[in-house]
């Protein structure tokens, strides 16, 4: 914790508030306290967003009734809101110990509280920051040839005073980086770095914005530019209304032979349940993932993503499921994105695709018989209780966890029969899948216990490391 305290320190001494507030989701994600809640609202408040410093204090006083630096902060922030009688009520339970500063900013009311900073304005700089932009726009690329760098210069041209555009080529293609070096363009940022996986260069990417909503986009889609400006307005409505989460629009969804016109119905229900079962009912290639985000929400999902222990091609379809399960979501009411499904289409396409995810950590390729039953555990074990950023009703975690199950066990029943020709476990993965096609009880023990075991066949240590991450 020193450590992180010396680090957190000099981000602050050098203004970098954004990397300060990566590591302390960081942080909270291995251990909740309320030391660090309070730092985490403090820095939100210095970035603008008084919602989210409201709810960072409410936790960091879940966590311990006692801290008496997150009770004077949430007053204080609460008093300059003009909710006075709360306000009152928790500044006079430290009322002996308010230093001079803070007695200063409730003596003067409203206009000296709604100015109070619990983390020295001035010496952050805050003033020499750049206006904040509504929106990033990013790119973590990978692909070589024309067609990406086409769809980087037409991303780029969206950029705007309100927009900013990252984009991070790790290509390793010549051609195309001397291409990009040529981009010049005012809230334009377009850098070329070595090789790394997928995954690594989105996280990358994401941790070099700095927007309030965040729009994930991949080098072989098309971004329609004409709603870019509408997508800003509407993010100018509702950013403090922090119950949306995100906006959708209209997809078009390009298979090898057929294209499909998609919009998301009920993304917009007050609840976790309604959210999550419009999702489920026309789960398609995912769209979700390409939206646009709550920057804090990204922020928490992406560093609870950072410590899985195995990722596999369905990941991507839990992210989407903890951000609907986080808030409500939008839409723009006309084409948002245009998505080049060819990975996943024909079937024996997507099965490599679930290969190479399998084969990357040392897995069997009979692996593929379980894959839902492992998306079943994780989405319930997330939802339950191991994705400590999720608040929502416990009657509401459990009956979300009863939908991702049923959907994700009928798909395991569906697919029970793929497999790699050259698997070298497939007898042991149908014994298993034989095993927990009739459960007498699905308890999520005991099938992390089986899983576990089965991967322990091929890679002992993810075997162990996935047991551990997800007993808890």
């Amino acid at each position: 914790m020193d450590t992180m305290a010396g680090q957190l320190e000099e981000l602050m001494r050098e203004g970098k508030l954004r990397d300060a507030l990566c590591l302390l989701d960081d942080a909270i994600l291995r251990r909740e306290t309320s030391e660090l809640w309070n730092d985490w609202a403090t820095i939100q408040y210095q970035l603008g967003d008084p919602k989210a410093a409201e709810h960072g204090y409410r936790r960091a006083i879940g966590v311990d009734a006692s801290d008496r630096q997150a009770t004077v902060n949430l007053g204080l922030l609460l008093l300059g809101q003009g909710s006075t009688q709360e306000a009152e009520h928790l500044l006079e339970m430290h009322r002996h110990t308010l230093t001079s500063e803070e007695t200063a900013a409730i003596g003067a009311g409203n206009k000296s509280a709604n100015s109070f900073n619990p983390l020295d304005q001035e010496e952050l700089a805050l003033n020499r920051l750049p206006r904040r932009p509504r929106l990033s726009i990013i790119m973590p690329s990978n692909r070589s040839g024309l067609a990406p760098c086409a769809r980087i210069f037409d991303a780029c041209s969206c950029s705007s005073e309100d927009v900013e555009i990252i984009v991070r080529d790790n290509s390793g293609d010549r051609d195309k980086r001397n291409m990009l070096s040529r981009i010049s363009r005012e809230n334009c940022r377009v850098l070329s770095v070595e090789s790394c996986w997928g995954v690594e260069n989105y996280l990358e990417t994401f941790r070099l914005s700095q927007g309030e909503f965040v729009f994930c986009i991949a080098d072989d889609d098309i971004l329609p530019c004409a709603s870019i400006p509408q997508l800003v307005d509407l993010i100018a409505q509702h950013s403090a209304d922090m119950s949306i989460t995100g906006i959708t629009g209209d997809y078009v969804i390009e298979g090898q032979s057929w294209t499909r016109l998609f919009r998301y119905q009920g993304l917009d229900g007050a609840t976790a349940p309604a959210r999550v079962g419009a999702y489920l009912a026309d789960i398609g290639a995912n769209a979700i993932n390409y939206s646009v985000v709550r920057r804090s929400i990204v922020s928490g999902v992406a560093s609870f993503s950072r410590t899985l222990p195995l990722w596999f091609s369905f990941t991507d379809q839990l992210v989407a499921f903890m951000y609907l399960c986080s808030g409500k979501f939008l839409s723009v009411n006309r084409l948002l994105y245009h998505y080049d499904a060819f990975n996943w289409d024909p079937p024996e396409r997507a099965l490599q695709s679930d290969l190479q995810f399998i084969h990357r950590h040392g897995l069997d390729g009979s692996t593929l018989r379980l894959m839902w039953l492992i998306s079943a555990l994780e989405g319930s074990k997330i939802v339950l209780g191991k994705f400590p950023l999720l608040d929502i009703p416990q009657v509401d975690r459990e009956l979300v966890a009863m939908q991702w199950t049923k959907v994700m066990f009928a798909r395991f029943l569906q697919t029970v029969e793929r497999t790699d020709p050259t698997a070298l476990f497939d007898r042991e993965a149908v014994a298993l899948s034989n095993k927990w096609k009739k459960p007498a009880e699905f308890n999520l023990d005991s099938l992390l216990a089986d899983l576990s075991e089965f991967m322990a066949l091929s890679n002992k240590d993810a075997g162990d490391r996935y047991f551990e991450f997800w007993k808890s």
